[in-house]
C-alpha cells in the first residue's frame, strides 16, 4: 500500500511540476504579447503611410488585372513616399508578421486563444492599415512563395475578414475588385464569399 501510494504521490507531483512549467511559459507569452501591443502602437503611430497608400491604389485600382499590376502599384507607392518612409513601411508590416508568427507558433495556447490573440493584433490595425498589409503578403509572396502556410493561418483565422463588410464603402468597391481581378491570389488570405 505504502508503494502504491508513493508512486501516486510521484505521479501527482511530475503533473503538478508539468503545469507549473505550462504556466510558466504562459506567463512569459503573455508578457511577450503585452509587449508587442505595446510597441505595435508605437510602430503604427503614423497613420498617414497607410491612408495614403489606399489613396493611391484607389487611383490606380482599374490598372491591377494581374498580381504582378498589384506588384508594380506597390513599388510606385515606396518610390512616391521616398527611400526613408518606404523603410518604415515595409518594417511595420514586417512587425505585424513577427505578432502573427509569435501568436502561431505558441505551443502553450489552444487554438481559440490564438484566434482572440490574433483578433488583437488586428482590431489595433485600421482599415487602411490592414489592406496594406493584405497587399504587402500578396505582393510579397509573388515573389517569395509561401511555404510555411502563414497565408492559410490568416484566412483560417479570417483576419481580413473585415475588409469585406459590404456596408463599408470606402473598401467594398476596392476589396470587390482585388477579390474580382486577382481571385486566386487574394483567396489565398481572405475567405472570399
Amino acid at each position: 500500500m505504502e508503494a502504491i501510494g508513493a508512486v501516486v504521490a510521484a505521479i501527482m507531483a511530475i503533473l503538478a511540476f508539468g503545469e507549473s512549467q505550462r504556466m510558466r511559459k504562459n506567463s512569459a507569452f503573455n508578457t511577450l504579447f503585452a509587449q508587442l501591443i505595446a510597441n505595435h502602437k508605437e510602430i503604427f503611430a503614423d497613420k498617414s503611410l497607410s491612408t495614403g497608400f489606399y489613396h493611391f491604389f484607389h487611383k490606380r485600382r482599374d490598372e491591377v488585372r494581374t498580381i504582378q499590376d498589384l506588384v508594380d502599384i506597390w513599388k510606385k507607392y515606396k518610390e512616391y513616399i521616398g527611400a526613408d518612409q518606404a523603410v518604415r513601411f515595409s518594417h511595420a508590416f514586417k512587425y505585424v508578421y513577427h505578432e502573427v508568427v509569435t501568436v502561431l507558433s505558441d505551443e502553450t495556447i489552444g487554438e481559440q486563444t490564438k484566434s482572440r490573440y490574433l483578433g488583437i493584433i488586428q482590431s489595433y490595425m485600421n482599415k487602411d492599415e490592414l489592406f496594406c498589409y493584405l497587399v504587402n503578403l500578396l505582393q510579397h509572396f509573388e515573389t517569395y512563395p509561401d511555404s510555411d502556410g502563414y497565408c492559410e493561418e490568416l484566412k483560417r483565422y479570417h483576419f481580413f475578414d473585415d475588409l469585406l463588410r459590404v456596408h463599408d464603402d470606402r473598401y467594398h468597391d476596392v476589396m470587390s475588385h482585388l477579390c474580382t481581378q486577382l481571385y486566386l491570389d487574394v483567396g489565398k488570405l481572405v475567405n472570399i464569399r
